[in-house]
């Protein structure tokens, strides 16, 4: 049922996928076609926050921020899911790619392993502490931080919709 929190959070994920596509493009090897990476990602943002965060807002902030992590852990995986398979559907119809159908499945797997190892292996962001360098990957801090505060929006959005019930 289409409720005002799960509009809400599916505009907030929806949102914060695109960013994090955004921060997560200069990863990519030079010359890889980014054209439609952040619109579809965006879509499989607005999917996660209507089924995923929509349904969790309601049970108090720290729950929020819970669930807000979940959404945007699930969000993550299912887009890197998304383009590898899409990618591994692309390398499929060069000749002599892939021997059958399970190396095509591997080889999808083994594309996503690889672009969630990019994405957690991004040093563009360091700081020194004492006497070593530590880095923090742009992306996954993005997708905590974002869906900590996505999730607080999405209880935000309810506790404000269940006010108005009350008062009607």
């Amino acid at each position: 049922m289409p409720t005002a929190t799960k509009l809400m959070s599916a505009l907030a994920f929806a949102v914060l996928a695109f960013f994090a596509s955004e921060v997560f493009k200069p990863l990519l090897p030079e010359g890889t076609q980014t054209g439609m990476l952040s619109i579809v990602n965006a879509g499989i943002g607005f999917i996660c926050g209507w089924m995923i965060m929509g349904r969790l807002a309601g049970r108090g902030v720290f729950a929020a921020a819970g669930g807000g992590v979940r959404t945007s852990l699930a969000m993550a995986f299912w887009c890197l899911l998304f383009w590898s398979v899409w990618d591994m559907l692309r390398e499929s119809t060069r000749p002599g790619t892939y021997a059958g159908p399970m190396e095509a499945i591997n080889g999808a797997f083994g594309l996503l392993f690889d672009n969630a190892l990019l994405m957690l292996s991004d040093a563009r962001l360091a700081f020194t502490l004492a006497e070593g360098t530590y880095f923090l990957p742009q992306v996954p801090l993005l997708l905590v931080i974002g869906g900590m505060l996505c999730g607080w929006f999405a209880e935000w959005t309810e506790e404000r919709s269940a006010d108005a019930g009350k008062i009607a």
